[in-house]
């Protein structure tokens, strides 16, 4: 037996199997590049889509950021107490309810497509409640926020795209140390966020089903 031969033999696989390996690790290279690359081109169309959306919305609400009704950064709106409830109080005043209805249609236009929520946060200051209708500042930001997110829909704005949120006394704007800064802290928030996408809501059901 030729034992050189077959040495030889062997030794003409590798170049082979090398030319191979090269092949395929130059295919994932190039399929890993071509995966960031259109992860990087789908974030810049995000990006384009939703600062086109918050120019929309500045626009639609321009009358109210000029007139100080509302401010508008990054798409968030805020809205100080004083334009929506009286000191203490989870109702919502006349003009407050006025406000909101002239706001609910550019809400729902900035919302249209795509499976985001528009959550509507309730802060305050840190001074205690007054009275003894609310347990605490938790209670009381809950509930404006739970009664901005009824008038909003009460104005056609649909119920399965909003929510509300009660934050209390925390996340402040500012210091609770001047009058001034607390009532920065005295607000609602509007702002759009992800929501839960139905492919998400179709599988948990599934999980449940099958559970």
């Amino acid at each position: 037996m030729d034992f050189r031969a077959e040495e030889r033999d062997g030794q003409d696989i590798w170049p082979a199997f090398t030319d191979l390996f090269t092949g395929v690790l130059g295919l994932f290279i190039l399929v890993a590049f071509a995966s960031l690359a259109a992860k990087n081109r789908m974030a810049v169309e995000v990006e384009k889509t939703r600062e086109q959306r918050d120019s929309l919305l500045a626009r639609s609400l321009h009358g109210m950021i000029r007139d100080g009704s509302i401010t508008l950064a990054d798409g968030r709106i805020d809205i100080e107490e004083t334009l929506l409830f009286s000191k203490g109080s989870a109702a919502l005043t006349d003009s407050g309810l006025q406000l909101l209805r002239e706001i609910a249609p550019a809400l729902q236009t900035y919302m249209e497509g795509g499976d985001d929520l528009l959550m509507v946060s309730g802060f305050t200051d840190d001074l205690k409640i007054s009275n003894n209708s609310f347990a605490s500042n938790w209670e009381l930001s809950a509930m404006r926020s739970t009664h901005v997110v009824r008038a909003l829909v009460g104005y056609e704005f649909p119920g399965e795209k909003i929510f509300s949120a009660g934050f209390g006394e925390f996340h402040p704007r500012a210091s609770n140390d001047t009058e001034k800064n607390r009532r920065l802290n005295r607000r609602v928030e509007i702002v759009r966020v992800p929501g839960i996408t139905r492919k998400t809501t179709a599988l948990s059901s599934t999980s449940k089903n099958n559970g």
